[in-house]
């Protein structure tokens, strides 16, 4: 398996497993933190893909005597459980927001607070740039 990283956005998860496609890879799901995922061929969220596939997993589990909750049991005792806590900041002035950013990349230093808050990482996919990666590029 490998796992890519994009942009929040069903537009970007679709042109990326679209891509990956054409390349001979099989995407088997996308998703994003906010809203939903896309399954199998789709290229945009599909809740009938999704629906289709949540019965085809009931009956797998029916198969196997084990219910829904029994199954995310089995899965949180094999992966643990994880919480992700997102905010996001708005700015309704484009050209404040592009500004803002160019004035960062200028730096070639990202911030290392934002307030009280500590910095943990800093990926920028407009330049490719993933403090998590070697030699930070993504």
């Amino acid at each position: 398996f490998k796992i890519e990283l994009g942009l929040t956005g069903f537009k970007w998860l679709g042109n990326k497993s679209d891509e990956l496609r054409r390349l001979g890879k099989t995407v088997l799901f996308s998703w994003e933190e906010s809203i939903g995922f896309m399954l199998g061929h789709a290229l945009d969220k599909d809740g009938i893909t999704a629906a289709a596939t949540f019965a085809e997993l009931t009956s797998y589990l029916y198969s196997e005597q084990l219910t829904l909750a029994q199954q995310l049991l089995n899965i949180y005792s094999e992966y643990g459980f994880h919480l992700i806590s997102s905010s996001y900041w708005f700015v309704p002035n484009q050209t404040t927001m592009k500004n803002i950013f160019a004035k960062i990349r200028k730096g070639s230093k990202y911030p290392q607070k934002i307030g009280k808050f500590d910095v943990k990482y800093v990926r920028d996919l407009t330049i490719g740039y993933d403090y998590e990666q070697p030699g930070n590029k993504q």
